[in-house]
């Protein structure tokens, strides 16, 4: 031990000596070495300093080196210090992770042992999401102290190009019960997080992107590579925008979205031309944003085709369905052409038939220019008629490029049309005139016509003959037709025979017994038979036209005319004597007496019934005509009875009365002034009527004529004044309204008005009548205004404030006076405040001494501002200004008014427009193919107003425009939109809507108006036949019809039509052509009426009606049917020219 001693001091001594000789000086030096201690012992080591007594501690003697113990001196004890705890971390700084989740652990433990629990429970990051460490707190005991414990750090992914950041990780001060290693720092560790994050964009495909023409669409993916720290932009920039088209044109990434695929839809666009696949470029242009690591990136550029749809071709469409059809007697079939594709230059096609005998075209050329290439231009293939029975033809129209520089069409093969002209001709007769023919024992003959149905390969005889030769002949005996004249109508008379027999109508027939061809279509044909009656004349009697429901009108002197003759030829003079009406105050005749010779016992005498008026409200009265017996020679008429005949007179007079002026207005003023009108009955009464006439308010007004008004049979129609006057009642009470009771009962005052009996000696019409309150009830009572003329001005109005004009013009009557007559003349000036909203008609008045009690009317007028502005009240203002200080400068009240807006949202059409009366096109080129019209807001709006106008059936009417905008400086200038016809194939009328809307507008009261539907409707050319009742009567019995057009024509349309059968009805309506009038058509039986009447684009479509009227035949034949035919129209408008309309089919009631 000793040695062990001796050994530590000569190492403390050494140690000592080259620690001196560092230091100069180092007093109260203790000396720590802790690590010398021996564990066994808790004394503290003795450092063996030779020569030496003295404790190192001697501060006294501790700087002085020259007490230094020498090696070999003294032994001196030391007692060092103790040593702090720490944590021991095996390494703080120079450590790295990365954002791609790499790791490092570090360890911990204690220096020496605590007597507690040791925790450090707050482990704090410089930066949050850069790394992540566990576990987040440590815990020492004294068991484990001096195990070294890991934390785990990771690297985080942050997305952001941010760099490396350096994170250090503080170990707060430590918790424990030891107050050694209670609030032990615990030190900070250092961790660098490499950045793996770099800026950029990932684009897909790269390359190779295909679209077409035909609007097939191929997408771009697009994401950044790291999240920007603010918003990114990418302009997309297309190389050639009339080959693609993108979705859009700027795609946005924000922070949030930056790793979310965002897709560029590119779409190939059409261009019409033949121009081969076209490449082009898309990029994403230079960026915009305030992240500098994404500022002013750009993609490279991506190489794309739009693949060519197009092709040089002539579409050819119809809606007719195969087979296609024509017909001989005129059937046709139309076609809309275009090319398939714009060309470069003019494209001519040329269109012709190679069998022009059965159909045609109706263009032989179509131009397309490189703007109209795609607009359907019209062909129309129609069959020929070739009169020969030859069956159904086949034939073709080819369509070829006959002319053209663009090298893709005028290598084109011709389009053929393949069709089959369907033969109309067949061997047969035509017959005209032919059905109901009658002839007459008087002598009356009557005639058809006939022609060949087609013609004929040689010439054909055909033989006619009577079937009972007593009663009529025929001729000619024979008809031959040729080649040449088969279509020519030839003329078979038929001559009546009298066979001085009292046998009754007979029948017969003209029979066709032979023909002869050598044509075996007609050889030998079979004919029918023509049927005709022969009327027996021996028969007498009155015939009367036009008698049915007889009807007249007081108070129309047109009256009624009716017509009278013989049924049958006298053998002398027939006389009616006597023609009378039962009741002379309803009706008189124009004659009393009719002759009727053997000359003219046929021709119709016309007698007019003309109504009486009698003044009486006697209602509708029935009466009748009355004739006598007839008297003549002839046996068979003399004391002939006749009917009478009826008549309806209708009533035109009413119980009531007549005020003049219609609505009196009245005023009078408490300084006297007066004012009258006058009343009279409607009809004549038949006892004495009494209206008492009463004021109600008689503190105001007072009635100064006579109180009872008396009306009999001779005054009942004049006039009787009745006058009123102002009461003065010294009081400043303004304007009042005063009752005026007229027809109320005297002593009737208080409760309700309602009038009550009128007084009457006899007549129940007036008894009971009610008169009218003129001011708006049916109490019969008028109000007089009663106008104060105490103040010095006085204002009276004929209505109570408030008063109210109206944007649409409305009007207020305002009354002035003076209170008392001036010195000097007065004049008062009037003014509106807003003159914008109303003003008056005069702006000053002038009152003399002689006229200052008179009421001077002004009338003051709203005015239309066109604005959405609601109700805006002003004021009138008043100015006096007089030489009599009395007046001058005397201060009246403005008046207050209001003027009503009569403005709203909405749109105006320059023309009426409604389900009823649309706007029409036609399906055929020309003026009305297309239809204008404009479009512009009901009033101002605040701000822009727009709309978009849309075809509801755009297989029937396209629109030159698909958005109208208007705004506060445009909104009433009108917009024009054109509806251009689609020709469907269709005849049909169709009916659509155009239709406008929905609104846009930063005017709510715009932006919120429903969808405005325009009516359309889309025609071909032709007519509308609306038919009448179908019957006529022989005794003059008329019916009518109308005939419209479709569609407007652009030029005049000419109508002819005719009756085949005049010998039971004929038009009447309509201008009579004179055979010799190059209208008149050829072929028709002479004598026949032919009448003609036109319509233009004016009245197309007038309700005009065309009458035809009842023939009579003196036959009994029972009622017969007969056609009215329409000859081809004739227009220089070509869509009409040659149409005809169907006939109509009549019957002809017989009155034998």
């Amino acid at each position: 031990m000793k040695n062990k001693s001796r050994s530590l001091s000569f190492l403390l001594l050494f140690m000592n000596f080259f620690f001196l000789e560092a230091c100069v000086a180092w007093p109260g030096l203790t000396a720590v070495f802790s690590m010398l201690q021996s564990k066994a012992s808790s004394s503290p080591p003795i450092l063996l300093f030779p020569g030496s007594n003295q404790s190192q501690d001697n501060a006294s003697n501790s700087d002085n080196t020259a007490n230094i113990i020498p090696p070999g001196g003294e032994v001196i004890p030391i007692n060092p210090s103790p040593a702090s705890p720490e944590l021991v971390i095996d390494q703080r700084t120079s450590w790295m992770v990365s954002e791609s989740g790499t790791k490092i652990i570090f360890r911990a433990k204690l220096s020496e042992q605590p007597s507690h629990n040791v925790q450090f429970n707050s482990i704090v990051l410089s930066q949050i999401g850069e790394v992540s460490i566990g576990p987040s707190s440590l815990t020492f005991t004294p068991g484990n102290w001096n195990i070294d414990q890991e934390v785990e750090v990771t690297g985080l992914a942050d997305s952001i190009q941010d760099g490396n950041q350096l994170v250090e990780i503080q170990l707060n001060q430590s918790i424990s019960a030891d107050p050694l290693f209670n609030g032990l720092e615990g030190g900070i560790v250092s961790v660098l997080n490499v950045d793996i994050d770099i800026a950029g964009i990932s684009v897909t495909p790269l390359s190779s992107v295909v679209t077409s023409e035909a609007g097939s669409s191929q997408n771009i993916s697009v994401v950044l590579n790291s999240k920007p720290t603010s918003n990114v932009s990418f302009p997309i920039i297309v190389s050639d925008a009339t080959e693609v088209s993108a979705s859009t044109g700027v795609i946005h990434f924000t922070p949030s979205n930056w790793n979310t695929i965002q897709v560029i839809a590119l779409t190939g666009l059409d261009d019409s031309s033949i121009d081969g696949d076209v490449s082009y470029l898309v990029q994403l242009g230079s960026s915009t944003s305030a992240d500098p690591n994404y500022s002013g990136m750009s993609s490279g550029t991506i190489n794309g085709i739009n693949l060519d749809n197009d092709t040089a071709g002539i579409i050819v469409n119809t809606a007719s369905l195969a087979p296609l059809l024509t017909s001989e007697s005129g059937g046709a079939i139309s076609y809309s052409i275009r090319l398939s594709s714009q060309p470069n230059a003019n494209v001519t096609l040329s269109v012709f038939s190679l069998s022009p005998s059965e159909g045609q075209p109706s263009v032989s050329t179509l131009t397309f220019t490189n703007l109209n290439w795609n607009t359907n231009q019209s062909l129309v293939v129609t069959g020929q008629d070739d009169f020969d029975i030859d069956g159904d033809k086949a034939y073709t129209i080819q369509i070829f490029v006959s002319s053209s520089v663009d090298t893709h069409y005028s290598s084109l093969l011709p389009v053929s049309l393949g069709f089959i002209n369907i033969d109309n001709d067949s061997a047969g007769f035509i017959f005209q005139n032919h059905i109901s023919k009658s002839t007459s024992e008087d002598g009356t003959n009557t005639s058809f016509q006939m022609k060949l149905r087609s013609r004929p390969t040689a010439n054909v005889t055909i033989h006619l003959l009577s079937s009972d030769t007593s009663e009529g002949l025929v001729s000619p005996s024979s008809l031959t037709f040729t080649p040449t004249n088969w279509n020519s109508f030839r003329t078979v008379t038929i001559t009546s025979v009298n066979e001085s027999l009292i046998d009754g109508d007979q029948h017969y027939e003209i029979q066709f017994p032979s023909v002869l061809s050598s044509d075996a279509n007609y050889d030998s044909l079979s004919v029918g038979s023509v049927p005709v009656v022969n009327l027996d004349d021996d028969t007498p009697g009155v015939m009367f036209m036009n008698t049915t429901s007889m009807l007249t009108t007081e108070s129309n002197s047109t009256g009624w005319t009716f017509q009278v003759r013989l049924k049958t030829k006298p053998i002398s003079n027939v006389t009616m004597p006597l023609i009378t009406v039962s009741n002379s105050n309803e009706g008189s005749l124009s004659i009393t007496t009719i002759e009727f010779s053997p000359t003219d016992w046929n021709v119709p005498r016309s007698i007019k019934i003309t109504p009486v008026r009698d003044f009486v409200a006697d209602g509708d009265v029935t009466y009748s005509i009355d004739f006598q017996n007839l008297v003549s020679a002839d046996p068979l008429y003399n004391h002939f009875i006749v009917n009478s005949l009826s008549v309806l007179n209708r009533n035109s007079d009413t119980r009531g009365y007549i005020y003049n002026p219609s609505s009196p207005l009245l005023f009078v003023t408490d300084s006297g002034r007066e004012d009258s009108f006058t009343i009279r009955l409607n009809s004549k009464p038949e006892g004495i009527v009494r209206l008492p006439i009463t004021s109600y308010d008689t503190s105001e007004m007072n009635v100064i004529s006579s109180s009872t008004i008396e009306f009999n049979a001779s005054n009942w129609n004049t006039p009787v004044p009745i006058q009123v006057k102002g009461v003065e009642d010294f009081a400043l009470d303004g304007t009042k309204s005063a009752r005026l009771g007229i027809g109320v009962e005297s002593g009737v005052s208080n409760g309700p008005y309602f009038p009550v009996s009128i007084a009457s000696v006899s007549d129940q019409n007036y008894d009971t009548l009610a008169l009218t309150d003129r001011n708006g009830g049916t109490r019969g009572i008028l109000t007089v205004r009663a106008c104060d003329a105490e103040s010095l001005l006085s204002i009276c109005a004929s209505r109570a404030p408030a008063y109210q004009t109206t944007e649409a013009g409305g009007t207020v009557s305002l009354f002035y006076s003076l209170g008392q007559a001036p010195t000097q003349n007065v004049t008062l000036t009037i003014s509106s405040t807003n003159p914008s909203e109303g003003i008056p008609n005069q702006t000053s008045l002038v009152f003399t001494s002689l006229n200052w009690r008179d009421l001077q009317e002004v009338i003051f007028t709203g005015q239309d501002d066109f604005a959405i502005d609601g109700t805006i009240n002003y004021n009138i203002e008043y100015t006096l200004s007089s030489s009599d200080g009395t007046f001058h400068g005397l201060v009246v009240p403005p008046t207050a008014f209001r003027n009503a807006d009569n403005d709203s949202a909405g749109l105006v059409l320059n023309a009426t427009n409604s389900s009823t009366s649309p706007y029409i096109t036609t399906r055929v080129a020309g003026p009305n193919q297309s239809y204008s019209f404009s479009i512009r807001l009901s009033a101002q709006p605040s701000g822009p107003v727009s709309f978009p106008i849309v075809s509801s059936m755009t297989n029937q009417g396209i629109l030159n425009v698909n958005l109208l905008s208007f705004d506060p400086t445009n909104w009433n200038t009108p917009q024009w939109v054109t509806v251009t016809s689609v020709d469907n194939g269709s005849t049909n009328i169709q009916n659509y809507n155009l239709v406008a809307g929905p609104f846009t507008s930063t005017d709510t009261k715009f932006s919120v108006l429903p969808n405005r539907n325009i009516f359309m409707r889309n025609v071909s050319p032709g007519f509308t036949l609306t038919p009448p009742s179908t019957q006529t009567g022989e005794w003059g019995l008329t019916s009518s019809f109308r005939l419209n057009l479709n569609s407007p024509p652009s030029d005049t349309v000419t109508f002819r039509y005719y009756s085949e059968l005049e010998t039971e009805g004929i038009p009447i309506t309509g201008t009579s052509l004179a055979p010799s009038n190059p209208l008149y058509p050829l072929g028709l039986p002479a004598g026949t009426t032919v009448r003609s009447f036109t319509r233009t684009a004016a009245n197309w479509n007038a309700n005009t009606s065309y009458t035809v009227r009842g023939v009579d035949d003196e036959t009994l034949d029972g009622d017969m049917n007969y056609r009215i035919i329409f000859l081809p129209v004739i227009s220089n408008d070509l869509s009409y020219d040659g149409l005809v309309s169907d006939p109509i089919t009549f019957s002809n009631i017989d009155n034998d």
